[in-house]
């Protein structure tokens, strides 16, 4: 099977603070923007899969599950 190639998604009127939270989010949390998105997806229930949705590998899934619970901490006691 060839994998299709990536394409740019662009989303015309939205606003500078907008675009600037959802880059902020994504980098918080230490996901591309593209598993940022999916993840938004998924949670809204818009595509399926949970994790694997958009971090498909288990070692990779486990380390950031470790990474947000170090963030939370983090802000707990912040």
């Amino acid at each position: 099977m060839t994998q299709a190639k990536a394409k740019n998604l662009v989303i015309t009127n939205l606003s500078e603070k907008h675009r600037q939270d959802f880059i902020d989010w994504a980098d918080a949390l230490e996901l591309t923007r593209d598993q940022f998105l999916i993840a938004l997806m998924v949670n809204a229930g818009f595509a399926d899969g949970g994790l694997d949705a958009f971090l498909p590998d288990k070692a990779a899934c486990d380390e950031w599950r470790e990474l947000l619970i170090r963030r939370m901490a983090q802000l707990a006691n912040g």
